[in-house]
């Protein structure tokens, strides 16, 4: 029994030797894998990136929770970097659009886009490249958006300077919708006066265009200024104006006023709305031409002040208390008009 018992002692022995010096030679293998892979591999970091494991008991409750927002594709992930590292602006403008489109991304939107703008602001090539990129780009893309609303980081002079150049390129194709529409789009966003007399022109043979709608027009004669223009010219916008007016729906007729106004000479303005007010028009019409009476885009005349009057005072009229408030605010009226007003509208 001695013996069986010392053989088992001595047998037990040789295996805790084994194993103990196997488990040594596996952790020095152990520790050479791990120093070869720092040493090849670079650490990453995400925005999103998950903590550190840890063995403690509180860090194994959030698994859950950190399992679900890890279903992010690599794409995705890779939006999240701050879009300084691009230096591509085609490129830094695309992953901008796609975190606009994701949702809850409306902070980070906002702080890329702060990036975006300083690197246009602080790089020329950026900017050159944000050109070319919207002379080249469809009007209708969230890109070209984008694009627009970065340039205005440029000076006001660059940015005009900018706008214009890009929009002189289409001069030559307005015939096409789409070009078109950009041709206008680029200008709209232009911060001053346009001075190039081929790009005023441009604008009148839009106005001139048989094809194009009345909004157009409207947007085409807003970038216009009437001291641009020779009087015949200012004659054939009239023209086309009334036209507008007289074969528009008077919604549509209305927006078409302030237009006809300010193309018209300061002299015969007077003579024009008291034609708008006329009880025969649409009251879109003739509200339009109150507007502008109460802005002070029509002069206070005495002849404006009669048409008023006639109005205010007739019973069937439908804007009478309208003209009344008009001659009220805007207009001297003496004791006889005031009284004979008064008199109307005791109740």
């Amino acid at each position: 029994m001695k013996t069986i018992a010392l053989f088992t002692f001595a047998f037990g022995c040789f295996i805790a030797g084994y194993m103990v010096s196997s488990i040594a030679s596996n952790s020095s293998i152990s520790d050479d894998q791990l120093a070869l892979n720092k040493s090849n591999h670079q650490p990453t970091t995400h925005l999103n990136a998950l903590p550190a494991c840890t063995l403690e008991p509180t860090a194994v409750k959030p698994i859950e929770a950190t399992r679900n927002t890890n279903t992010n594709t690599k794409a995705d992930l890779n939006n999240t970097a701050s879009i300084a590292d691009d230096k591509n602006i085609e490129s830094m403008l695309d992953r901008l659009d796609m975190l606009r489109q994701q949702a809850g991304n409306g902070e980070l939107v906002a702080q890329q886009f702060d990036i975006l703008k300083k690197a246009i602001a602080t790089n020329p090539q950026f900017a050159d490249d944000l050109i070319d990129l919207l002379y080249n780009t469809p009007l209708d893309s969230h890109v070209f958006s984008t694009a627009l609303t970065a340039l205005q980081t440029l000076p006001a002079q660059d940015l005009d300077f900018a706008l214009l150049s890009i929009a002189e390129q289409y001069e030559g194709a307005l015939e096409d919708a789409e070009s078109r529409e950009k041709f206008l789009a680029l200008l709209t966003n232009t911060s001053g006066t346009i001075d190039s007399k081929p790009t005023v022109q441009a604008l009148l043979h839009i106005v001139d265009m048989d094809t194009v709608n009345a909004s157009t027009k409207l947007e085409a004669l807003h970038l216009v200024q009437p001291h641009q223009l020779f009087e015949e010219e200012k004659l054939s916008i009239r023209t086309e104006l009334n036209q507008l007016i007289d074969h528009s729906p008077a919604n549509e007729a209305a927006k078409v006023v302030p237009q006809l106004l300010r193309f018209s000479d300061q002299t015969h303005r007077s003579a024009v709305a008291s034609d708008l007010l006329s009880q025969h028009r649409a009251n879109p019409i003739r509200n339009a031409v109150l507007d502008s009476l109460a802005s002070g885009d029509i002069s206070a005349t005495e002849e404006m002040k009669n048409t008023l009057l006639a109005i205010a005072n007739n019973p069937n009229d439908n804007l009478n208390h309208e003209a009344r408030a008009i001659l009220e605010y805007a207009f001297e009226l003496n004791k006889q008009e005031y009284d004979q007003l008064a008199v109307k509208y005791i109740r």
